[in-house]
């Protein structure tokens, strides 16, 4: 006896059909508004971020303003002071990532401009109130609480000139000599601060939207318990837990590659995923018909026998005679297929001048009776194949899935 599965392809009608890609249309509705309402969610915060850190400059100009006015340069620190008010306002009307980001500049222009006037202030006091012109540098250093963090290469020097300037307040020549080059190390320090805020808060912000895009992906395919056969599941997992440590430690070359690898794992494990739910709600189609056509062709379902494995199902059935056969529904590059296993008890070997065929006359009419239900419940099937099926017994012109071209890893054994 052969053990020979029997297979036949299976198609639904227009109308499911229909229904799965409405199905499928708005699934991916539901998944853009989810990017959407997370895109909002990162535009407020940008807003709220740019706008004080716009509010913060603007209470450093205020403290500095006196001091601008006795030095001279009440003027040019009141352009500042207006533009940093006009960069508010851009601020609070920020509606995408393209300005929030023109703004961002703005914002950074206008703390350098603010520093310059600052730095200026900073030389006329040192020539008249060296106290005064230490207490300024000492608030504008206060500016970048984490600088010691963002410039680390530098942050012994200026502070050790500081410590030494200040002791030499005393002194006027040795002030007049150390404040020069205070003021320069200072500039410079902050200046590398600011800017390797800007890339680390950049690198984060690019981060954020690849994580988010991705984690909600790889949690919409754990809800569907589909983790197992989605490839590039763990891969992307791996790339969020690598870009996420990158990002906290500050690699920014890393961060960046990685966020592009997160990118397109997102595209990849999309393409999959919406694959294999198209194939399961085929699936659950094909299934729904076959609860009604089974009984029609005398076959009973096993209770506890059903299982869903991958996008596909399995389950036992059995015949009036208590044989049982197992019916798998698989999917593969040419669409869905089902398959009968009967442990070979209803097959044959039939010796003829062409050589041994196997038959199949104990349940192919059964199965054939099946299918005639399943068609009228919206299931077109093809030709019932097996194994070393004498070639004459073929119907040529049925539609039917070629036995051999394609290995299906999940044909229901």
């Amino acid at each position: 006896m052969s053990r020979s599965p029997k297979y036949t392809s299976a198609q639904l009608a227009e109308a499911q059909e229909a229904e799965i890609r409405r199905r499928q249309q708005e699934r991916e509705r539901i998944r853009a508004q989810q990017e959407h309402e997370a895109r909002m969610r990162r535009l407020a915060a940008m807003r709220d971020d740019l706008a004080g850190r716009a509010d913060a400059l603007t209470d450093r100009a205020r403290r500095l303003s006196a001091d601008a006015a006795d030095t001279g340069f009440a003027a040019r620190l009141d352009e500042v002071t207006r533009e940093l008010a006009a960069v508010r306002e851009a601020a609070t009307r920020a509606t995408d990532e393209s300005l929030g980001a023109q703004v961002a500049q703005r914002v950074a222009a206008a703390e350098a401009a603010l520093q310059q006037v600052t730095a200026k202030v900073n030389d006329v006091l040192a020539r008249r109130r060296r106290d005064q012109a230490l207490v300024l540098v000492r608030a504008g250093l206060a500016t970048e609480p984490d600088r010691h963090e963002l410039d680390p290469a530098d942050r012994g020097r200026v502070d050790a000139l500081l410590e030494q300037t200040t002791a030499a307040a005393g002194d006027e020549a040795a002030f007049d000599r150390l404040y020069p080059e205070l003021a320069r190390a200072v500039d410079e320090h902050l200046t590398r601060a600011r800017a390797r805020r800007i890339e680390l808060a950049e690198m984060r912000a690019a981060a954020t939207v690849a994580t988010g895009t991705l984690r909600r992906l790889l949690d919409e395919i754990t809800k569907a318990e589909a983790a197992a056969d989605v490839d590039g599941f763990t891969a992307a997992e791996d790339v969020l837990r690598r870009l996420r440590a990158a990002a906290d430690a500050g690699d920014v070359p890393s961060a960046r590659g990685l966020t592009a690898d997160a990118e397109r794992a997102a595209a990849q494990v999309t393409a999959t995923f919406d694959r294999w739910q198209v194939e399961q709600d085929r699936t659950t189609e094909i299934f729904k018909a076959m609860q009604k056509a089974l009984p029609e062709a005398g076959l009973q379902v096993d209770n506890g026998s059903l299982e869903f494995v991958g996008s596909g199902t399995r389950f036992t059935a059995h015949d009036a005679g208590r044989h049982p056969v197992r019916i798998a529904v698989t999917h593969n590059e040419e669409g869905a297929r089902i398959t009968y296993h009967a442990d070979g008890h209803d097959f044959t070997v039939e010796h003829t001048a062409e050589g041994d065929v196997a038959v199949c006359d104990l349940t192919s009419a059964m199965l054939e009776r099946f299918h005639a239900e399943l068609a009228k419940n919206d299931v077109e099937t093809g030709e019932l194949m097996w194994q070393d099926k004498d070639p004459l017994r073929v119907n040529q012109t049925s539609k039917q899935l070629p036995g051999g071209r394609h290995e299906d890893r999940r044909d229901g054994r």
